[in-house]
């Protein structure tokens, strides 16, 4: 029997001795990916103060010291050994940021040259050109480091023309190129001549486009205006043709018939989708008129679901602030017993609301990931054009379904952040995530009116990828929207 009681015992205190151990190894564990996003916001801090243009060798070391250390976190490497990459790291960029009054100096018009030449997607549009004015830039940026301030200067200045040019060029390509891809398309058709009074129009409105550009580059809206209707005109154009060359292969009687029935077919769709009755007896203006009115309807309905909505978390917060008046005043029960019934319920209404956003979203499309208070939804369904922020209305269903996991936390302050794989230019990427994350945000805000201090949107480009860049799939994991939410802390 005492044999048996001591073995007990010991036993007892080797499962204490374990899961304390234990404990320590997931709090280092915690710990050090603290650590290492600490690192990551200094080396975004030094990005977004030019430090990889000023000191590039510098900052090149410390991006890759951190990316190893990264490497060996997610290999469950050594922790000394990953608190050494990371010293390395912060003793690269504090070695960095010596030269950065100066690089400031030498290099201010080049950088505001070069902010100008991203805005215009030279990388994409105007790729040679680009290639060219940035290694002139980060070249200047190495004569810096090295201390030859006279050929940094030099350097600087050539990157400044160079960037001038690359920044033109993608200004015309950018706005101009696709309206001028449309109208060779439309040539090809010969829509010069089967439709002739619209094709002129786009060549119109593409000759106003490059007059503005020739005037003032910078009038970028005017232009880009000019230019899109350069695009409708001559899309419109081939449109035209199609439907002449279906009358001139057959009975044109039949062709038109079935050209106006195809018409009608494609309104009813919409008018069904609105829930309007698609009656052609008429005349498609009166369904069309139907169509608008519903529309109409359907705004005024959000618009006022919306008010409601604030009406009611007006209500839920002053009934809140009742039942905290109340509770203070129940002296029955601790101070602490009734903090921990609150916990309780907090945190099994928010397991609730875990478990109901895990289901709104197909595996391809986003998953939902948990670190203690924040809950990011990491979207791989939205699917932007190639260089573009543009927002499809394919990608509306998966959007929607982000507003109802915003909704499901009302209280969670929001980011969006854009991510990018590592191909093309890191600059553009850089740029590119920005704008995509910027998109996101303005449609979530537009669709659900949040205020300004609870939503924000920034881009990492290629800097934090979460698969293999050396694959397609994992470059298309990389390539993601990730809407993070900061949950309040239980009990709150």
């Amino acid at each position: 029997m005492k044999k048996t009681l001591t073995s007990v015992v010991i036993l007892g205190v080797l499962l204490i001795a374990s899961m304390t151990a234990t404990v320590q190894v997931l709090a280092q564990g915690a710990g050090l990916e603290r650590e290492i996003q600490d690192v990551e916001k200094l080396l975004q801090d030094a990005r977004d103060r030019h430090i990889q243009i000023i000191a590039p060798s510098y900052y090149e070391k410390a991006e890759k010291k951190l990316q190893e250390a990264k490497a060996r976190f997610d290999s469950k490497g050594k922790i000394e050994n990953i608190r050494t990459m990371l010293a390395e790291t912060r003793t690269e960029l504090k070695q960095a940021e010596t030269f950065r009054d100066v690089g400031e100096l030498i290099l201010r018009d080049a950088i505001v040259a070069r902010q100008e030449a991203l805005t215009a997607n030279a990388p994409e549009h105007a790729a040679a050109e680009w290639k060219n004015a940035k290694e002139a830039l980060y070249q200047a940026g190495r004569e810096i480091e090295k201390g030859n301030h006279n050929n940094a200067r030099a350097r600087a200045a050539d990157s400044v023309r160079l960037l001038k040019t690359a920044e033109l060029e993608g200004i015309r390509n950018d706005l101009l190129g696709e309206a001028r891809s449309a109208r060779d398309t439309a040539f090809q058709d010969k829509a010069d001549k089967k439709a002739a009074a619209t094709y002129a129009a786009g060549e119109r409105h593409l000759a106003a486009a490059e007059a503005i550009l020739r005037e003032d580059r910078y009038d970028r809206e005017a232009a880009a205006g000019s230019a899109v209707e350069a695009i409708k005109s001559f899309r419109h154009a081939r449109d035209i043709v199609a439907v002449n060359r279906r009358l001139e292969r057959g009975d044109s009687d039949i062709e038109l018939e079935k050209l106006v029935l195809e018409h009608e077919q494609e309104i009813a769709s919409i008018a069904d989708a609105v829930n309007v009755g698609a009656d052609f007896a008429a005349g498609r203006g009166q369904v069309l008129d139907g169509i608008k009115a519903s529309i109409v309807s359907l705004r005024s309905d959000r618009d006022a679901l919306r008010s409601e909505v604030g009406e009611r978390d007006a209500r839920i917060a002053g009934l809140k602030s009742e039942q905290e008046n109340l509770s203070a005043q129940l002296g029955k029960v601790s101070g602490q017993e009734r903090q921990a019934a609150a916990s309780l319920l907090s945190r099994q209404e928010r397991d609730s609301r875990m478990a109901k956003v895990r289901g709104l979203f197909a595996k391809n499309e986003a998953e939902i990931v948990t670190r203690g208070d924040e809950l990011m939804v990491r979207l791989y369904g939205i699917s932007f054009p190639v260089g573009s922020s543009e927002i499809r209305p394919q990608d509306f269903g998966v959007l929607t379904r982000v507003q109802q996991v915003l909704r499901e936390f009302p209280a969670a302050e929001v980011t969006v952040e854009g991510h990018t794989d590592s191909s093309g230019d890191d600059d553009y990427n850089m740029q590119l995530s920005d704008r995509r994350a910027l998109a996101v945000k303005s449609y979530l805000d537009a669709n659900m009116g949040l205020s300004a201090d609870r939503i924000s949107a920034k881009g990492s480009g290629e800097t934090s990828p979460i698969a293999n860049n050396e694959t397609e799939a994992g470059r298309a994991r990389n390539r993601r929207i990730e809407v993070r939410l900061l949950l309040p802390p239980i009990g709150q």
